[in-house]
């Protein structure tokens, strides 16, 4: 690695006070490193495209949906709305109307717009407060179709827009904001603990009952009373719906007692999180603990999700703000293609001093057909990714002739093939082996095709499901602020970033990457053509996941190396490949990536304002343009600076 000082001269540490870098040349640097072949065009970013709004229909009657039972006089109004929303279907409407005024939805189901076109769901300035059951689900990676507060499913040329959507935080809080009291490490196995104090509730709704704890995390507010996250000072007890996590008890209606990595007897524990508990856990993290310090504790984590959009085509969303949800803002699958998000909102209001708005990622892709526009939308204080825009891929290696054994942990479940579809084979690498075929039987961890398999170059192949592909996004004139976890993670091919903001983050505001493991994650498939344009990071301390360094761009891949944080989270489940696994670690080589599954990009007329660390990493991408941005010092900075802010860090020859 090397660094590549831009312009100007660090000094103390950081960049000289009210120094201005302007960028005004090209980096051309080796063919194995980051360089434009002589001669290529600059990367374009997403291509045109239009969604289609619902054709007029004259004739065709509207429905209101107060006379189907919605009213501000019952907690069950996510029922009324599905009865209009059927009537609406029957009767052939062209929309559905809802009223202004606050309306409860308690219900177990909710809003579920199913198999229309050519409709509108008009929310006519209604507030929908949300708080449903949990169900049980035993990965974190599962997915509840039917599970978000509204449902879009197999729709056609829809729009949705004109009202807000909350959590209702006074009957069922998604978390909480604590002081610590108290701490006491005991010798005793799993009795050490911690005692916190409501911050802004006297009583907390649900007390007596016990409560889950899934997460706590050292924080700071902000002015609007959303949480910074402190690195270092977190526990962490799982994340899936229906895991009740650490054991606690009330000392009085505001004063609650956690012990920390112990499970909470007679609840349901997730198994794959029982790893995280033992009686040399809690007593580190009690050890880590500080009196007196501030933290957010969280009930909830994933589940419920606001919008669950699945396999809809030429949807509009707009003019929608979400104050807070219990899981993704937005969660798509299946083959949705063609949506476009104007002016949607996912942040707390002023003065509710709610730690957090989504309790997981503001927009996380699993699958799609791509073509997502989104065009003047907000995201503030989201608890994990502010988007995480991918497919979900696999790994493998051959079992027998023509099928494939599915080695990462996660398995066939996760990767989420079904029979039919069509699978292309990638070296690990990413290297293209020119091989396709179509799925013709699951079994276990099998995958039969429909023709032979050929043999990996190194350990196995990476599996990308091609009945899929999230590519041809924009966002234009968006902003991204206020969180100690978020960040956005771009995978895809065609992607345009244009005129955004991001603001006050902890983590690198983008992370364009694709990355696999043989035990958690498997996203993305290439990752090419983007563009990064007119937009502006301001104080963001921007740390890198598993680095001790500040970064506001990073490029490039992930494969596991020896060392890597993430391969100490979930074992390998696959004896034979962890086997294998191990002894390319051992090695402790860093991972190469294929230059034609990770290339194409422009980062230019940009404004990097009070950078703390580098401003772009890319330690295996290919093809970089960096051009006619500003690198800026302007006022007191937020974060101190480390010796190398301002830079970019490269990889040469």
């Amino acid at each position: 690695m090397k660094n590549t000082t831009l312009s100007g001269t660090p000094e103390a540490g950081g960049l000289r006070r009210g120094a201005l870098l302007c960028i005004r040349f090209l980096i051309v640097l080796s063919a194995l490193a980051l360089a434009l072949s002589v001669g290529a065009a600059d990367p374009t970013g997403c291509p045109d495209f239009t969604v289609e709004l619902p054709r007029d229909r004259k004739d065709a009657p509207v429905v209101r949906a107060a006379d189907y039972g919605f009213s501000t006089g019952t907690s069950n109004n996510a029922a009324a709305v599905c009865r209009a929303l059927t009537a609406a279907k029957r009767l052939g409407a062209k929309r559905v109307e809802l009223a202004a005024g606050t309306y409860f939805c308690h219900d177990a189901q909710g809003i579920l717009l199913d198999g229309l076109e050519d409709f509108t769901l008009d929310g006519r300035g209604a507030r929908l407060l949300f708080a449903r059951p949990s169900k049980i689900a035993e990965e974190q990676s599962s997915l509840d179709p039917l599970g978000a507060n509204v449902i879009v499913r197999d729709c056609r040329r829809v729009w949705i827009g004109n009202f807000s959507m909350d959590w209702d935080w006074a009957s069922d809080p998604i978390g909480v904001w604590v002081r610590l009291l108290e701490k006491h490490l005991d010798e005793a196995d799993n009795a050490s603990y911690v005692d916190f104090e409501l911050m802004d509730l006297a009583r907390h709704p649900k007390y007596p009952a016990r409560v889950p704890v899934l997460q706590i995390y050292a924080s700071d507010r902000t002015p609007s009373g959303a949480c910074v996250a402190i690195p270092g000072k977190s526990v962490w007890h799982g994340a899936a719906q229906g895991h009740f996590g650490a054991k606690s008890e009330w000392l009085a209606p505001n004063r609650l007692r956690v012990w920390p990595c112990v499970a909470q007897p007679g609840e349901h524990q997730c198994a794959a999180d029982l790893k995280r508990y033992s009686p040399a856990a809690n007593r580190q993290a009690v050890g880590r603990f500080d009196v007196g310090g501030t933290y957010v504790l969280t009930h909830y984590y994933y589940g419920k999700n606001a919008f669950n959009l699945i396999s809809s085509r030429d949807l509009t969303l707009k003019d929608i703000v979400v104050d807070s949800c219990r899981g993704f803002g937005v969660e798509v699958s299946g083959t949705q293609c063609l949506t476009d998000f104007v002016n949607v909102r996912f942040a707390p209001s002023e003065g509710t001093r709610h730690p957090f708005s989504c309790s997981a990622d503001g927009f996380h892709v699993v699958q799609s057909r791509g073509r997502f526009r989104f065009i003047g939308c907000e995201w503030a204080a989201c608890q994990d990714d502010f988007v995480n825009l991918h497919d979900r891929t696999t790994i493998a290696w051959p079992d027998g002739t023509d099928a494939l054994e599915v080695v990462n942990t996660r398995g066939v479940a996760y990767f989420g093939a079904v029979v039919g579809d069509e699978v292309e084979l990638r070296e690990s690498d990413y290297a293209a082996t020119g091989w396709r075929g179509r799925i013709t039987a699951i079994t276990g961890e099998r995958l039969t095709f429909d023709r032979p398999v050929p043999q990996p170059r190194g350990t196995c192949f990476v599996v990308i499901n091609r009945s899929f592909s999230t590519n041809d996004y924009l966002f234009r004139d968006c902003v991204f602020r206020d969180s100690g976890t978020s960040r956005c993670i771009v995978t895809g091919e065609n992607v345009t970033i244009e005129n955004c903001r991001f603001e006050r983050m902890m983590r690198e505001p983008l992370r364009m990457s694709v990355s696999y493991t043989p035990n958690v994650w498997c996203e993305g498939a290439l990752l090419r053509n983007v563009v990064v344009r007119g937009c502006t990071f301001r104080d963001c301390f921007a740390q890198a996941s598993g680095a001790r360094q500040s970064q506001q761009i990073f490029i490039g891949g992930r494969i596991p190396w020896k060392g890597d944080p993430v391969m100490k989270q979930v074992p390998i489940a696959n004896e034979r490949f962890r086997a294998v696994w191990e002894k390319e670690l051992a090695k402790g080589l860093r991972p190469h990536f294929d230059r034609a599954a990770i290339s194409g990009f422009l980062v230019e007329s940009n404004r990097f304002v009070n950078v703390p660390g580098y401003v772009l990493v890319s330690p295996n991408g290919h093809d970089v343009v960096f051009r006619e941005n500003q690198i800026v010092r302007e006022g007191e900075p937020v974060h101190r600076p480390f010796d190398y802010a301002g830079r970019n860090q490269l990889p040469v020859k």
